[in-house]
């Protein structure tokens, strides 16, 4: 068989294949699912500075949380005691003690903490993973505490983020 022939023939065959050929699809399902997640949690100190007995006004503070949560994520904050109540917390100082208090709003009216004995606790939505959620937390110490005795006072929250 000649060369020629032999090109013939493998064009016949390729032409009758491409007539005789078909073609099948099917459909490739793809899933995912994203969870509910937060992640970085920030809580920056809450600093009072000084605090004057004497003062005829509050002395007031104000502090931040941040937290990285999915896109449209429920969370909720609370927060625990400390030392004292929900309802008074309290700074240390050895056995001394100086009071005051955590809120949600600006106005130093809903007591924070972990939504039990009037206490409320901050709802928000992430943001998303890349792009933290924050929210202002307010504080007061009350003035008018005559009888604290001077120091160093502290106290520690803990923060809880549910999601």
């Amino acid at each position: 068989m000649s060369l020629q022939h032999l090109i013939r023939l493998l064009a016949a065959l390729v032409l009758c294949g491409a007539a005789n050929s078909a073609t099948l699809t099917g459909t490739l399902p793809v899933s995912a699912s994203v969870s509910h997640t937060c992640q970085n949690l920030v809580v920056a100190s809450l600093i009072h500075g000084s605090y004057d007995p004497a003062s005829a006004s509050d002395n007031d503070a104000q502090s931040t949380l941040s937290v990285q949560c999915t896109n449209t994520t429920p969370i909720s904050f609370s927060a625990s005691t400390g030392i004292g109540t929900l309802a008074q917390r309290q700074m240390g100082s050895g056995t001394n003690r100086l009071d005051y208090n955590l809120f949600t709003n600006s106005a130093r009216t809903n007591v924070w903490g972990d939504g039990t004995g009037g206490t409320s606790t901050i709802a928000a939505v992430g943001a998303g993973l890349l792009a933290a959620t924050s929210i202002p937390i307010f504080s007061r110490i009350p003035k008018g505490q005559s009888s604290v005795v001077p120091g160093s006072y502290s106290d520690s929250i803990v923060v809880t983020v549910t999601y």
